[in-house]
């Protein structure tokens, strides 16, 4: 009964996770969520008040599939007024609007490029297209571009590795590659060492850019996402979109809105936050002897697992049912005999985390 196209797609090892940690806490244990890819901030009061007021004011119908018009505005503003109206697409999620774009580019056959490490739904969101994922590091791009090549992928600062990538890194991609190049910058605040360099701005019509209000205002389950592209892509994924979910809610299209236009000093504490928790973790982790590069950016470290076993999926396992301290594995990001930890939890939770840790692997001797 199932299709054919879905069976190539693996269930996403986070969830996987998640769910087993989720089983664990409802059966009254202690569990640390450090495979959480979501901030704990909550979300700014004046964001929450906008939703309150659309609710209030009724602003629960259908909205214009592209999304509301201030909302668009917003992203125009967020982005030096660069684009027009018809080239921007507020989608449910940023997630959505990658896959509606591959919907939207791909043919059968076509070949997208993914630095290694990557956020392990690129592959998966890449073969439901009908396309072929190829896997390099940054450094490599250039060496892997041939004629079937429709799109690379950058996503930096980088899920799941902390990395941003260099000028010249995201040069190169232009200049040895003249189809598109699809930025996915959820991440763009978390930068601590280091520039996010958006260069799809001098080359607007080689370039997709993915971008949201999950991760900088804290929105993750309010599903707004935007796209920018040029005005014959953008068309089409918003053609795409009409077909799929109509538009993003409504709700929290106002409330996108508000974290655009608003205040911007909770994002500033936020990143802050989250730089001393990083500067905490990593030396923690390397002590313990779970080794790691030091992140420039985003909210995720990757360390190596082999104290605990060779195998990560393995090693994830002991450590949530021995530790209890919920991680990832990161052979499905391209990244084998390592583990992903978040450090979007607060400091009580990263000093018990790295406690068990050492403990447990004291013990294992």
């Amino acid at each position: 009964m199932i299709s054919e196209r879905l069976k190539i797609v693996k269930p996403s090892p986070v969830f996987e996770i998640a769910a087993k940690a989720v089983r664990m806490i409802k059966n009254g244990e202690n569990v640390l969520r450090l495979d959480v890819g979501e901030p704990d901030t909550p979300v700014a009061d004046h964001i929450k008040q906008a939703m309150i007021n659309a609710v209030k004011n009724n602003k629960t119908r259908y909205t214009p599939v592209p999304g509301i018009s201030d909302l668009q505005n917003a992203v125009a503003l967020k982005y030096n007024n660069q684009y027009s109206s018809d080239e921007i697409l507020i989608t449910p999620g940023a997630k959505f609007a990658l896959y509606a774009t591959f919907q939207s580019i791909i043919n059968n056959g076509d070949e997208v490029i993914i630095p290694s490490p990557y956020w392990t739904s690129y592959a998966d969101i890449v073969k439901l297209s009908g396309g072929v994922p190829v896997f390099c590091s940054i450094e490599n791009v250039p060496e892997h571009v041939n004629k079937k090549t429709k799109a690379i992928i950058i996503n930096t600062p980088n899920n799941p590795s902390g990395e941003v990538y260099t000028e010249n890194q995201i040069a190169a991609c232009y200049k040895f590659f003249d189809g598109m190049v699809i930025f996915d910058e959820i991440y763009e605040y978390f930068v601590f060492e280091g520039k996010h360099f958006p260069l799809y701005k001098d080359y607007k019509n080689r370039s997709i850019v993915i971008n949201g209000v999950s991760k900088t205002y804290a929105m993750t389950g309010l599903r707004i996402g935007f796209l920018l592209a040029p005005k014959e892509i953008a068309k089409a994924v918003s053609s795409m979109q009409s077909h799929a979910t109509s538009n993003a809610c409504s709700i929290a299209q106002y409330g996108a809105l508000a974290a655009l236009t608003g205040s911007q000093e909770h994002v500033k504490q936020m990143v802050e936050t989250f730089r001393k928790r990083k500067d905490f973790l990593i030396p923690e982790l390397n002590k313990i002897g779970l080794k790691c590069k030091m992140p420039k950016g985003a909210f995720y470290v990757l360390a190596d697992c082999g104290l605990i076993d060779r195998d990560d999926k393995k090693a994830t396992i002991k450590i949530l049912e021995e530790c209890k301290i919920a991680t990832v594995p990161a052979a499905d990001f391209g990244a084998s005999g390592k583990i992903r930890f978040s450090y979007a939890q607060d400091m009580e939770k990263l000093r018990s985390c790295t406690e068990r840790l050492k403990s447990y692997i004291e013990k294992a001797g």
